[in-house]
């Protein structure tokens, strides 16, 4: 005698797709764990207050999303916060303890000792707790517009223990702070921290200041994006078409006030239509 098949309920069967259509939202929305050790849980539980008081200060909400800028010259690497407006708030800056001895210009090879300029974006699983320079994380060199035009190395990382042979390296004190300020934003649910960096603050004097360097055409690539930034303090999306970085249309159609070069803030803020 055969056996009657048994077919799954249509409300089981419903609810079993809707899990597995909505998981891949469910855990961006969670974030990712980062991981721990006794280091960095110590180094959290000294700097927590700290971050706390940072968001409070500039009126960002506990779950407001991070943003690093970094120049290096001046050696400086700051943390930015979201406010409801969707413009970024300065929290704090810190001064870069050595980076590579390589000087200004994009990272091209192993071992030139240069530090990395461009657009990069770090995830909870490449902080280091465990790094023998104290703490760290991986910046994501090379990324997609590195690997097209050929550029190698890699392991770059912000790590403490100031010393640096193309890495950003800081005092073991401010690298606490920044860990601190990082494994926040991803346990609030932030799955990717944009790191971007500059070889200076990219202003039409600074520009013109840098006109004869061999790195100049590039770094015409990369001013879009501080631009930007400067003009709206919202982040830029930048993306890579024939190997250069480009500025991406934003989403956010919100009025900006601009501030500059105007000729250079009327292009570059055309892009977000």
């Amino acid at each position: 005698m055969k056996r009657a098949s048994r077919t799954p309920a249509l409300p089981l069967v419903l609810l079993a797709i809707f899990l597995f259509m909505a998981l891949p939202a469910l855990l961006a929305f969670a974030g990712a764990d980062v991981p721990e050790s006794s280091r960095s849980i110590e180094a959290y539980q000294r700097e927590s207050a700290m971050v706390d008081a940072l968001l409070k200060e500039h009126d960002a909400a506990p779950d407001t999303r991070i943003f690093i800028l970094v120049t290096k010259e001046p050696a400086e690497l700051s943390a930015w916060a979201e406010q409801d407006d969707g413009r970024y708030a300065q929290l704090k800056s810190w001064p870069i303890c050595m980076i590579g001895e390589g000087g200004l210009g994009p990272k091209m090879m192993e071992g030139d000792e240069i530090s990395p300029e461009g657009f990069y974006a770090v995830t909870a699983d490449v902080m280091n707790p465990l790094s023998t320079r104290h703490l760290s994380f991986n910046i994501g060199y090379p990324n997609n517009h590195d690997q097209l035009n050929g550029y190698t190395g890699s392991y770059i990382m912000v790590h403490g223990e100031c010393s640096s042979k193309g890495c950003f390296a800081m005092t073991d004190g401010v690298m606490d702070q920044i860990w601190a300020l990082m494994k926040r934003a991803f346990d609030d649910g932030q799955t990717s921290v944009p790191v971007h960096i500059y070889p200076f603050a990219m202003t039409k004097e600074n520009m013109a200041a840098h006109k004869g360097d061999p790195a100049f055409g590039f770094w015409k690539t990369l001013q879009p994006g501080w631009v930007f930034f400067d003009a709206t303090k919202r982040v830029p999306n930048m993306i890579v078409r024939k190997k250069a970085y480009v500025l991406g249309k934003s989403l956010d159609k919100a009025p900006v006030q601009t501030a500059g070069d105007a000729a250079l803030q009327d292009k570059v803020l055309a892009n977000r239509r």
